[in-house]
């Protein structure tokens, strides 16, 4: 090549080299959009995860009082009195059905009834149906209301076709996991349970479905039956931490707690909400 373009070559790759090496360094200096900074927990989040670390000592205490020789709590108060609602109720706390033993206290209900399908479980009813009649009147009628017990109400259900009954004993191999499979059920608006001590067997078996098979649940109504012996204390305080915490995987929040009016000591009204997205398919 002569030397005149030889050197046009040159000055050329130096000239495209220079350019490139521009471009890198612009490219190199240029700031980097910042990451979005996730979005600070609300009050309510804040406060249950307060409450969770309560609920961790309240672990600790019963773990240690177990140690004991004889095991006991040391407190001379009710064991339930150690789980205080941490959520506040912000759509509205209302009375669904009778003052005193059969109603419940819910959280925004309308609300969760607007969910479509609607479709809510009530386990245990000795032929009390005030708060399922209340759920049926708040509704409009489009609830579709499963009622679970285990004596033969055929009968008085007969005359309330408004009610799907089911005469099942609740238990540990047949519960709500099994009916909503049978059923074909994937959510449930209101699960109340009122089963006479096998309620901590139903939210076992709630709990321990993976977490893409548990079911959304907007309200959980639970009486929570406890052992009457004070050396069953601190059986019963680790069964209800247990509950709770189950109750917590399932995306509930501990709203109110109240004593059942015909046993106070016995006996424990336990309300939660979600806190849980609504499924996409039921969201649309």
């Amino acid at each position: 090549m002569p030397p005149p373009r030889r050197a046009a070559a040159l000055l050329a790759a130096l000239v495209l080299v220079g350019v490139a090496s521009l471009a890198f360094m612009h490219a190199c200096g240029r700031p980097q959009p910042a990451p979005t900074p996730e979005p600070a927990p609300t009050g309510a989040q804040l406060l249950l995860r307060r409450r969770h670390l309560v609920y961790d000592k309240v672990q600790r205490v019963y773990a240690a009082a177990a140690q004991l020789d004889p095991p006991r709590l040391p407190f001379n108060f009710p064991e339930f009195e150690l789980f205080e609602p941490p959520y506040e109720c912000v759509a509205g706390e209302d009375r669904v059905g009778n003052i005193g033993d059969g109603g419940k206290w819910t959280c925004g209900m309308e609300r969760v009834l607007a969910v479509q399908p609607c479709v809510v479980y009530s386990l245990g009813s000795n032929t009390q149906v005030d708060f399922e009649d209340d759920v049926y009147q708040l509704s409009n009628g489009t609830c579709e209301i499963h009622v679970f017990d285990q004596q033969d109400l055929n009968g008085f259900f007969a005359d309330l076709p408004r009610y799907h009954f089911h005469q099942a004993l609740v238990t540990a191999e047949r519960g709500v996991v099994q009916f909503l499979r049978e059923m074909h059920h994937s959510h449930l608006n209101v699960l109340k349970i009122d089963v006479e001590g096998a309620e901590f067997t139903v939210m076992d078996a709630l709990a321990a479905l993976p977490p893409t098979e548990r079911p959304w649940i907007g309200e959980l109504l639970v009486e929570v039956h406890f052992l009457d012996n004070p050396e069953d204390y601190i059986l019963n305080a680790a069964a209800l931490y247990k509950l709770v915490r189950n109750a917590q995987a399932l995306g509930l929040a501990h709203f109110h707690r109240e004593s059942n009016p015909n046993k106070p000591y016995g006996a424990q009204e336990f309300a939660f909400a979600s806190v849980a997205p609504l499924p996409v398919a039921l969201s649309r």
